[in-house]
Formats: C-alpha cells, sequence, structure tokens
C-alpha cells in the first residue's frame, strides 16, 4: 500500500534503494520488499526516512504532499490581513517594505496571530517599526 509511493519518493530525492535501505539499517532486499508492499513498513522506519533522507511522510502516508495539507491547515484571512495591514501601515508611513522583510513578518505575525485567533493591530505595528 505504502511500497509504491515510498519507491516514488526514493526516485523523486535521486536516492538507491541501497541508500534507503543503509538508512533504516535493513538490507537492500529487505527494502526492495518494503516498496514492492511485501513487507510492513512501521512507523519508525518511515520518519526515519523522513529526518534522514528527506522523505515526505505525509505523501508516503497519504499520497497528498505535506505541503498541500499544510496549505489546507492556513487560516488566510489571518494572512490576508496581515498582508493588508502591513500595506496600510507601509502607505501611511510612505515606506517601502522590501519583499524579503514582508515574507519574514508574515511568518513571524502569522505564528503569532494564527494562535490569538484574531488580528492584532498592535503587534503588527510594532514588528513594522521594527523593520521599518
Amino acid at each position: 500500500m505504502f511500497g509504491k509511493r515510498l519507491a516514488e519518493e526514493r526516485r523523486r530525492l535521486g536516492r538507491s534503494q541501497d541508500d534507503f535501505a543503509q538508512v533504516i539499517a535493513i538490507g537492500r532486499s529487505g527494502y526492495a520488499a518494503l516498496e514492492g508492499d511485501r513487507a510492513p513498513l512501521d512507523v519508525s522506519r518511515l520518519v526515519m526516512l523522513g529526518e534522514v533522507a528527506g522523505v515526505d511522510v505525509m505523501f508516503v502516508m497519504t499520497g497528498e504532499r505535506a505541503a498541500v495539507a499544510a496549505a489546507r491547515l492556513i487560516d488566510w484571512s489571518v494572512v490576508e490581513g496581515i498582508m493588508v495591514g502591513m500595506h496600510s501601515w507601509a502607505v501611511a508611513h510612505e515606506i517601502t517594505v522590501p519583499p524579503t522583510k514582508q515574507m519574514l513578518l508574515l511568518k513571524l505575525l502569522y505564528q503569532k496571530l494564527a494562535a490569538k485567533g484574531c488580528m492584532d493591530t498592535q503587534a503588527l505595528d510594532d514588528a513594522l517599526r521594527l523593520v521599518a
């Protein structure tokens, strides 16, 4: 069941079955059995492949890329509020915030504001003053 997606991940990463077998401390034939769904893939080995080799564990488990799943979890109204707030603040203060700083602010503020579940204009203003 998971073997086909595990093989797809290994190929995406440009790695051999021997490489992955070494990561999870089994022989190549044992690893081939995992990809062929002839042996069960235990979670600890899958996690190890994710941590050491960069395997997208979410994809192997569900068939959906982790980035796609994460995008569904983002509260886009918070992102929109931050972006609108940054733009309004920059216009009001007649400054330009470079895109790299905007992205950094978006990441930092999203983590803070998503946890609160509401827009915090004071936090936005404080953060923009720091980068301006």
